[in-house]
């Protein structure tokens, strides 16, 4: 069973999810009208996906199936970060904070008191209490008690800042337009530090457990690394695009970058940088890698990307489609003989809680070892403008 999508055009607003039910089960599922902008993977296949009209995706299945949860927020959302794979943030437009401390079955809106667009958000692997995000007009917010409070910084800067990390429990990095770069030793004060470039940086990233060994991206296939957090030096990307995204992997050799016109970047020698086979041309804001053969790639327009074998392969596999919405879905299963088989095709929109669902029911009765192609037109289903009211279950 799977759904295809077909035929890309917009997607009324409050439409964010289809998903896919046969006997009862959720088979697959499809974000229409929103795409992810960040993700992050607790395991190989657990992570959450963020992204447009707040739309916060889950999958335990490597990407192959994303299953929607409420946000309770309309907003963008451009970053996530899991503490734990419980506990952890999502920040985005108009100062947007929410936190789930239950993987993600809840997400409660915490008071930021920005109205500030914050683009990223980062802590320390396993502290549940310490978080920082970051946004336009050079805000930084930091939080020690798990976000009751959030706490502006001084930045020194009206710049956008586009990228937080934290290498430990008191020293973050973020990074932003015009070469911006700025670190905190203690957690609280940050202090400019030379980039080297003018060039907009959207990505700062450290090895792991390593506060010296650093890189960050940016425009124009900007790639600058570190080896004592102070002076960074300039390495050849390859390529002019802008890149949106980095992960490193290991303090001393592999490490992705990601960014526009479906750029994929690898390097295993903390050096020279190849490019990857993405398969796509569409931009990509987010990469992460876990373990030695497992990575992970998504943008607002693109299609999800998995690669299982990244250790001895570069060719990146679109896992899931991803991307804005269809107006169009083929769904389709092989049945069994003599059987009456009954598909719901739910759309579901994840702003609001509970889940509304629009049904789309057909009794399907097919000879043994046949497919059964279903072709749906979204704009036939209740719900849209000159169509019935839907029935909400």
């Amino acid at each position: 069973q799977r759904l295809v999508s077909n035929n890309p055009a917009a997607i009324p607003s409050g439409i964010r999810f289809i998903r896919l039910i046969l006997g009862g089960a959720v088979v697959d599922s499809v974000s229409l009208g929103t795409g992810i902008i960040d993700q992050f993977f607790t395991s190989s296949s657990a992570g959450f996906g963020v992204g447009e009209f707040g739309v916060i995706l889950r999958t335990t299945s490597g990407g192959l199936n994303w299953a929607p949860q409420i946000s309770g927020t309309a907003q963008h959302l451009r970053s996530v970060f899991m503490a734990t794979a419980t506990t952890g943030w999502t920040v985005g437009d108009s100062g947007v904070i929410l936190r789930t401390t239950n993987g993600g079955a809840n997400w409660t809106a915490q008071t930021s008191g920005t109205i500030q667009s914050l683009r990223a958000v980062h802590g320390v692997s396993g502290n549940v209490n310490a978080a920082w995000a970051v946004g336009t007009a050079g805000v930084i917010l930091n939080t020690t008690n798990g976000g009751t409070n959030w706490i502006a910084r001084t930045s020194g800067t009206t710049r956008r800042l586009n990228a937080v990390f934290a290498t430990a429990a008191t020293v973050v990095w973020a990074a932003g337009d015009s070469g911006t770069l700025l670190k905190s030793v203690n957690g609280t004060t940050f202090n400019s530090v030379s980039s080297g470039t003018q060039q907009n940086l959207h990505a700062v990233r450290f090895a792991p457990g390593s506060s010296t060994q650093g890189w960050v991206a940016g425009a124009g296939g900007t790639l600058r690394k570190t080896l004592d957090s102070a002076n960074w030096t300039p390495r050849a990307s390859n390529t002019t695009q802008d890149l949106h995204a980095l992960f490193i992997q290991s303090a001393t050799s592999v490490a992705y970058a990601a960014g526009a016109g479906g750029t994929l970047l690898k390097t295993t020698d903390s050096s020279t940088w190849t490019a990857q086979a993405s398969g796509t041309t569409l931009t990509l804001t987010t990469v992460q890698a876990f373990g030695v053969d497992s990575a992970f790639a998504a943008g607002p327009d693109a299609p999800f990307l998995s690669i299982a074998n990244a250790a001895s392969s570069s060719a990146w596999t679109a896992t899931h489609a991803g991307g804005r919405g269809f107006d169009k879905l083929l769904a389709y299963k092989r049945m069994l003989p003599g059987v009456v088989n009954t598909l719901v095709l739910q759309a579901i929109d994840t702003t609001a809680g509970p889940l509304r669902g629009y049904e789309f029911v057909s009794d399907l009765n097919v000879p043994a070892g046949k497919d059964t192609t279903l072709t749906v037109n979204l704009l036939d289903l209740c719900g849209y403008a000159g169509t019935p009211a839907c029935t909400v279950p």
